[in-house]
């Protein structure tokens, strides 16, 4: 059971979720999120439409799915991108 400070502590973070969960299926922008300290990746129900994957569809939460999907071609210089970011 919560204590009432970690009741209250979490509303506000469930709050600010569902505002932007509110605020992104509004845009209609397609978009993922990586978080480089789990290495998991989540991504929106409208970047996958725009790809031209059902909502049905399965993507593992691991990066390594988001890189498997990049061209061959671009697969080095993105990697490349994403490492300089990462060390800047």
């Amino acid at each position: 059971m919560l204590s009432e400070i970690e009741r209250q502590n979490s509303e506000p973070a469930r709050e600010r979720a569902a505002l932007g969960k509110f605020a992104l299926e509004g845009a209609g922008d397609g978009i993922w999120d990586w978080n480089a300290t789990t290495n998991e990746t989540q991504y929106s129900h409208q970047w996958k439409a725009m790809l031209g994957y059902t909502m049905t569809m399965k993507f593992s939460s691991q990066a390594a799915e988001w890189e498997e999907r990049i061209h061959p071609e671009d697969k080095a210089i993105v990697l490349e991108a994403v490492q300089k970011h990462r060390t800047a």
